[in-house]
């Protein structure tokens, strides 16, 4: 339901910036690195329309492309996410500082095998040992930040932004075999965060959140 949704407010956005009057727009491709829960090198493809001297809206879509790094214990990754970003220009010039918020809704769903997890955002005396499990941990992420445009010819631009803010991770674990229960004594630690990912928490997590990076534009 929620990809259709996606879908169709997409669809809306395209329609809209197509058929807008005296609108400026570029195509807008940016690198990423995303976890599927697999770290891996993706791609941002995606459309920014300048409402007014001030104003501009961004949609992105991200493809994964590389893995970097391997977890053995899962498989049949699927990965979607897209992203969207309100920015406001300090200045009606073109190629300005700007601030922005963004918000992304990145879908995973994956398999593990012969794993654990916890039941509930905290460290327990407990953890839950299985044979094979489905793990559903989508993301929401909100970020401020700030960035700036600058021209690199008639009609190429790159903008270079950074920001902050936080993730929301929600766990769910279905058609879980061979479930076990085994002791754990690893204390839970409120000054440094844990190195455990939060799908291994099958909860509502929140978490810090860092962005910065750079994408380039192709003025149309």
């Amino acid at each position: 339901m929620l990809k259709k949704i996606l879908s169709i407010s997409l669809s809306l956005q395209i329609c809209m910036l197509l058929t807008a009057q005296e609108s400026k727009m570029s195509i807008s491709l940016s690198p990423a690195v995303v976890q599927m829960p697999d770290w891996s090198v993706a791609i941002q493809p995606g459309i920014q329309h300048r409402l007014n001297s001030r104003i501009a809206l961004i949609g992105e879509f991200c493809i994964p492309m590389v893995n970097i790094s391997r977890d053995s214990h899962v498989t049949d990754q699927t990965y979607f996410r897209f992203r969207g970003e309100l920015k406001y220009y300090l200045h009606s010039t073109p190629r300005t500082p700007y601030i922005s918020i963004e918000s992304s809704y990145a879908y995973r769903q994956f398999n593990v095998q012969n794993s654990t997890f916890h039941k509930g955002y905290y460290y327990d005396t407990v953890v839950y040992g299985f044979q094979y499990a489905s793990v559903r941990s989508p993301i929401w992420i909100t970020n401020l930040k700030i960035g700036r445009e600058y021209k690199l010819g008639p009609h190429m631009g790159l903008d270079i932004f950074a920001g902050m803010g936080f993730r929301n991770i929600s766990t769910q674990y279905s058609n879980v075999k061979e479930l076990t229960q085994e002791p754990f004594a690893r204390p839970y630690c409120r000054i440094f965060p844990t190195s455990d990912p939060a799908w291994k928490f099958e909860a509502n997590v929140f978490r810090f959140n860092a962005t910065f990076g750079f994408r380039f534009l192709y003025q149309l």
